[in-house]
């Protein structure tokens, strides 16, 4: 006979088993965290997390963080040789976040003036440098930028200043330092947490102090006013070169990884200039690599494609009202890269500028210089990776909305009713604790001229020459091709070095050999036109007894007139073939026009040895 269960037993055993299995598990647990200490009030708390581009989300512990690409050159590991080379990557604990409450704010110092780097002092007068550069204290950034060696006009009295801060119009903000500043510091993103470097809430103080000429300083403390993160700025500008390097860096000063996101400014609008006819000519530009399915090379290419070229007016986005009249701005920031093109393309970001008709200022990575090879334009270093996007902002110039159709037929003087600046965000970066992240660029600032970036080591390595494009874009911009005004500014040039040293008698001289050059395609058009006017004289008087004959029958004269064209439909093909010729050799007239318009050794330049300007 069977026995019964014993139900106490059916009961003690699995509560014996449970407590002694939960008993060893609060002792592993114990023993692996033996070494940790209770935080004390406002440290690190040891929650761990991971920080994205969305801000932050939770990890279980023993997870790395999701890789964050660095920029990374043999100069930027030269000068800060402890950032490691992929800090996501390395062997450093699993980053600790900070508590979700964990402020960070900047510290202030009082402002004095800053120093200026470079020289306005032209050569001829004993200057060795092309530029000088003088800051603000809005984020670091730069309040002027003058060329040295050119002036606004031929009396050479004005410098020409191709970046300057522009403060807000009178009465939208008080603060005369806000507005437009090249290559400022706007702020940064730790552990999603954002600290504004840009403006102080007074004008005693500001957020960057100045070591040295040109070099600057930046401390960021959390809630405890412990340091947190410390940014450094220096503007380095050797003499006689049009590039200008920007060695920046971040350093870790916290005892745990954080994750920081890069905000700043890049270049603001150029001089306008005279607009009247042809509208604004400045525009916003990127040069980008294709993939190495499509191109192994990695040449850098800044063409007139929708996602390589956008019209001032395009990036200011005005709104259009009617006869072309414009409001102001919109405040919000708008996307200028990546955009459909590039993504649909999969083009990488090489460098991003800003143009006018004469000169260029653009950024690029720093570790572009040297290239692969030696050669410039090419390689997988030139690709700007740690950009995540390029924004634009616009402020309001405070001018009168002009450019409607009556300004136009005129030729009034049209103003600029906006101003642009470029805002550089990168994607986050992992430091570990007492390491530094390298965010170093590098700046062209000068002509946009082939032959000058030539002379440049790192802005031609980077391949900023391709942003010297001959073309006024609009509706003439698809036969504006590219091929034809390189070719006829060679030509041209070759004919003022070595031919007649004049502009004026070497522009006369190349329209004379395009004539020529074209003369036997203009000749041809000429005589099918010739013989087709002949055609139609013959036909002429059969067409006027055509209208006689049947002046009072409308139908049988609509009948006999199309019969009577029907029978000479020759004669209309070869006026259409006459035409042809005519029309293949508008892009070469529209080039040689753009190629003279925009080329920067034309400015200035005396006519006829001197004797008109």
């Amino acid at each position: 006979m069977a026995k019964e269960p014993n139900r106490l037993l059916r009961v003690i055993v699995p509560l014996v088993l449970f407590v002694a299995g939960g008993g060893i598990i609060f002792y592993s647990v114990m023993k692996n965290s033996g070494t940790a200490q209770t935080p004390a009030p406002g440290t690190t708390s040891p929650s761990t997390s991971t920080t994205t581009a969305t801000g932050t989300t939770p990890a279980s512990a023993g997870v790395k963080p999701a890789e964050t690409p660095v920029a990374k050159s043999p100069e930027a590991a030269a000068s800060v040789p402890e950032v490691p080379k992929n800090p996501e990557m390395s062997t450093a604990p699993v980053p600790v976040a900070a508590p979700a409450n964990t402020t960070y704010t900047a510290k202030t110092y009082p402002f004095t003036e800053y120093a200026a780097i470079g020289s306005e002092t032209p050569k001829n007068q004993g200057g060795t440098f092309e530029f000088e550069v003088r800051f603000s204290p809005f984020g670091a950034g730069v309040e002027r930028m003058a060329l040295a060696n050119h002036f606004t006009t031929i009396k050479k009295v004005e410098h020409e200043v191709i970046q300057q801060f522009r403060a807000l119009p009178p009465g939208l903000v008080d603060d005369p330092r806000a507005g437009t500043c090249g290559f400022a510091m706007n702020k940064v993103e730790i552990d999603g947490k954002v600290v504004d470097l840009g403006l102080t809430k007074t004008a005693k103080e500001t957020y960057w102090k100045q070591t040295a000429p040109g070099a600057f300083e930046a401390e960021i403390v959390d809630g405890a006013g412990n340091a947190a993160v410390r940014i450094s700025r220096a503007y380095e500008l050797k003499p006689g070169t049009y590039d200008l390097t920007i060695t920046q860096r971040a350093d870790n000063l916290t005892d745990r990884p954080i994750a920081l996101a890069w905000h700043q400014f890049g270049p603001t609008s150029l001089p306008s200039g005279t607009i009247r006819y042809g509208g604004d000519v400045r525009r916003v530009r990127f040069g980008y690599q294709l993939t190495k399915e499509k191109d192994p090379e990695r040449l850098v290419i800044a063409d007139d494609s929708a996602s390589s070229l956008i019209p001032y007016q395009t990036a200011l986005d005005t709104q259009n009202g009617m006869f072309g009249v414009s409001n102001l701005p919109r405040w919000d920031a708008k996307k200028l890269w990546p955009n459909t093109n590039s993504e649909k393309q999969q083009e990488t970001l090489a460098w991003v500028g800003m143009t006018g008709r004469y000169y260029t200022v653009a950024m690029y990575p720093k570790g572009a210089a040297g290239g692969v090879g030696g050669r410039p334009g090419r390689g997988d270093d030139k690709a700007f990776t740690l950009v995540d996007k390029v924004d634009r902002l616009a402020i309001p110039t405070g001018e009168a909305p002009s450019g409607g159709i009556t300004d136009i037929l005129m030729g009034r003087e049209i103003k600029p009713i906006g101003e642009v600046v470029l805002r550089v965000a990168t994607k986050p970066i992992t430091i570990q604790p007492g390491k530094s992240a390298d965010v170093s660029v590098g700046v062209y600032a000068g002509p946009s001229s082939v032959a000058v970036i030539e002379k440049q080591p790192s802005s031609f390595a980077a391949g900023v020459s391709k942003v010297v494009l001959y073309t006024f874009g609009g509706p003439c911009g698809f036969c504006t091709f590219q091929l034809f005004a390189g070719a006829l500014r060679d030509l041209l040039t070759v004919l003022h070095n070595h031919v007649v040293f004049d502009w004026a008698l070497a522009i006369m001289l190349l329209v004379v050999c395009v004539r020529t050059i074209l003369h036997p395609i203009t000749r041809w058009s000429q005589r099918r036109m010739y013989l087709v006017s002949k055609e139609m004289a013959k036909m002429a008087p059969k067409m006027k007894q055509i209208q006689e004959k049947y002046k009072d029958d409308p139908t049988k004269l609509r009948e006999e007139q199309s019969r009577l064209l029907a029978e000479n439909s020759g004669a209309y093909a070869g006026m259409a073939m006459g035409c042809i010729p005519a029309m293949l050799q508008t892009p070469v007239w529209i080039g040689l026009s753009a190629m003279i318009y925009f080329n920067y050794d034309l400015r200035h330049s005396p006519a006829f040895f001197g004797v008109f300007q």
